[in-house]
């Protein structure tokens, strides 16, 4: 009894364990099919991502050659940023169209394995605005995708041949607030999306950012290089009408000075002499338009003699040393005793600089004086730098206006114009000459105090330099205004 008893009991419980069994296999099949579908998605999304950061990578790889191409003629950057568009969306066509001012669309440049096939001519401008893919983008301002073209009612306007288009993404290249060209791409595999957009508006950035600096240094090219035809030409004007002015008015001055050799009344003679002073000033006036015409064109040639420094230094200072008199300042020369008496170099550029200068400083000083001092920088067997400065007790120049010193037509302010005159050419002059004689110049000045003016030159010196010629004590010297002399 008790043994049929336990086999019927094993009997009930074997279906109830069956069933268990079976619950639980089907309960871990589902979560093995969960597990599977959650890896599916995680090997699409890590995929993706790939995908995502291998595009991202090439697309700064074509960003880093688009930089490159900065030499290279436009209708080559366009062709390259399409083929990359191209690549970068997975698209078998791409075209770059420059929007005109009448919102007409004409076809620059295409790409694509696809438009090999196409049978009409955008060169022609058959692809327009008017057509419903490229109106969308024009009018909105904004990237248009479009992954079904069946269903748009005025797809027929695509000219006849035109390759089939399935799918589409363009987007408008802004200047500012207008619409100056469209770049678009088409016929992916699979659906265009914002990531797609994404990439075309990078590309299309990077392009026009590059094209328009292209433009602007082309433009400015131009400029220049008209500005410079200008500049020479009206250098060239400058340089003839001095010669054709001097001519004349070296006559004017002969005849003066015949004319002062004559019997004239006191009345007479002040007459001639102040047409004598006049002529001298629109003489000089003009010597230095023609100087800077010549320097202005590269026609200036410096000549190289040897020649007496001392003596060249003091025959300035004798010059200008009754001008100085007459307005009661001392004009003083030191000359380091180091400073050979016989260099080589241009004697007569150097004597204009000197002049320039010194004059200058007699110009614009009313009390006080007026001190030359030259010193050597550095000396050995063949060559010598000098460093000379012109030191005035004169009425300073302000800040603002130091920074106009050495431009052409230009003096300190204009009350210094009204009050001394002059074209504020002397000084740039002097500076080009500097320059064309491989030194350097320079001004230091405080306001009501007075200015420094200072050039360095190199000279060259004699091959067979006698001892004697360099002078055994330093030289300091006052000029006077009795017949120019020095004591």
């Amino acid at each position: 009894m008790k043994k049929s008893s336990a086999s019927k009991q094993r009997s009930i419980e074997e279906p109830v364990s069956r069933d268990a069994l079976e619950e639980q296999v089907r309960e871990r099949t589902r979560e093995l099919e969960r597990a599977n579908e959650e890896l599916k998605s995680e090997i699409t999304a890590r995929a993706a991502v790939e995908k995502e950061l291998r595009r991202e990578e090439t697309r700064l790889s074509v960003l880093l050659k688009l930089y490159q191409m900065l030499h290279s003629g436009e209708e080559e950057i366009i062709d390259f940023t399409l083929q990359s568009v191209a690549q970068l969306t997975e698209s078998t066509m791409s075209y770059f169209l420059s929007i005109k001012n009448d919102e007409t669309a004409i076809f620059r440049s295409w790409f694509g394995r696809t438009c090999q096939n196409c049978n009409s001519d955008p060169g022609k401008g058959h692809c327009r605005v008017e057509s419903e893919i490229l109106f969308e983008c024009l009018r909105t301002r904004r990237p248009v995708i479009q992954n079904d073209l069946a269903g748009l009612p005025r797809t027929s306007r695509l000219p006849q041949g035109h390759v089939p288009i399935h799918s589409h993404m363009n987007i408008p290249v802004l200047d500012g607030e207008t619409v100056v060209a469209i770049i678009g791409v088409a016929n992916k595999p699979e659906h265009y999306g914002t990531q797609d957009a994404h990439q075309l508006e990078l590309l299309a950035q990077g392009m026009w950012s590059l094209l328009q600096r292209k433009r602007a240094e082309s433009e400015m090219h131009k400029a220049q290089i008209d500005a410079e035809r200008a500049n020479s030409a009206k250098s060239e004007f400058l340089a003839h009408m001095s010669h054709e002015i001097r001519t004349p008015l070296n006559g004017v001055l002969g005849l003066t000075e015949l004319l002062s050799n004559t019997t004239l009344s006191g009345k007479q003679r002040e007459y001639v002499q102040l047409i004598r002073s006049s002529g001298k000033s629109l003489l000089s006036l003009i010597n230095d338009i023609l100087d800077f015409s010549k320097i202005e064109t590269g026609k200036m040639e410096l000549e190289e003699t040897e020649f007496d420094f001392h003596a060249l230094v003091e025959s300035v200072l004798g010059i200008l040393a009754a001008r100085a008199a007459d307005k009661g300042l001392e004009l003083c020369l030191f000359v380091d005793p180091n400073v050979p008496s016989i260099v080589r170099g241009d004697l007569v550029r150097l004597r204009q600089i000197f002049l320039n200068l010194v004059s200058n400083a007699i110009k614009f000083t009313e009390t006080g004086g007026v001190r030359i001092r030259i010193n050597v920088l550095d000396l050995d067997e063949t060559s010598v730098f000098l460093h000379c400065s012109i030191v005035d007790t004169g009425i300073g120049i302000t800040e603002d206006a130091m920074g106009r010193l050495f431009k052409s037509f230009s003096q300190g302010d204009a009350s210094s114009i009204r009050k001394f005159g002059g074209t504020g050419l002397g000084l740039v002059i002097s500076q080009r000459l500097v320059h064309l004689m491989r030194g350097s110049i320079g001004a230091e000045s405080t306001l009501g105090a007075g200015s420094t003016f200072w050039f360095t030159l190199p000279f060259l010196l004699p091959e067979k330099r006698s001892h004697s010629r360099l002078r055994p004590a330093p030289l300091f010297s006052r000029f006077s205004k009795e017949k120019n002399a020095r004591f």
